[in-house]
């Protein structure tokens, strides 16, 4: 029960990110479903790994790529997708006041670890971008070639083709 109330207020959250990112129509919805479903994902990956760095970074790199695709079909720049899907729910709030709590509090173990905490976590955030956005280029750059390879085929063929026909004219 608690993970549904943690999932509609990511919800909620994301809808007010997508207002303040001046989002409108039906892309605010899918964002804030977009950002319920990477919080879905981190729980899930959370509750089976235990390790904040997979767990951030699973989430992470499934919805980029959902982004990613999501941004082409309704022709909207992917960081007005990224963005609210992605702050609300993952951004280490709780570990960066601890971080500096804890540096004010002049406790340097406590500030150690929520430091190294929260490089780890956002580290795990950009590295999912990343990779989602290498693997959409690497996805993109093979189907291109691929295709460009059956056209050429293709061409070749028809050529081969013509060529024949001339040859039986003869």
């Amino acid at each position: 029960m608690e993970e549904v109330l943690q999932l509609v207020v990511v919800f909620v959250a994301s809808l007010g990110f997508s207002v303040f990112f001046n989002v409108h129509g039906y892309r605010v919805l899918i964002n804030s479903l977009g950002a319920s479903l990477v919080w879905a994902v981190y729980l899930l990956v959370h509750g089976i790994t235990e390790d904040i760095f997979i767990s951030f970074l699973t989430a992470t790199t499934v919805i980029a790529l959902i982004c990613e695709g999501l941004a082409r079909i309704t022709r909207t720049p992917t960081v007005l997708m990224i963005v609210p899907m992605i702050v609300p729910p993952l951004i280490p709030g709780s570990d960066l006041y601890n971080t500096f709590f804890n540096l004010i509090k002049n406790d340097m173990e406590q500030f150690s670890f929520y430091g190294i905490r929260l490089i780890l976590e956002i580290a795990a955030i950009n590295f999912g971008i990343l990779l989602a956005g290498t693997l959409v280029k690497l996805f993109k750059y093979l189907i291109l070639n691929h295709i460009a390879a059956i056209r050429s085929r293709y061409a070749g063929d028809r050529q081969q083709e013509g060529e024949n026909r001339q040859h039986e004219r003869r």
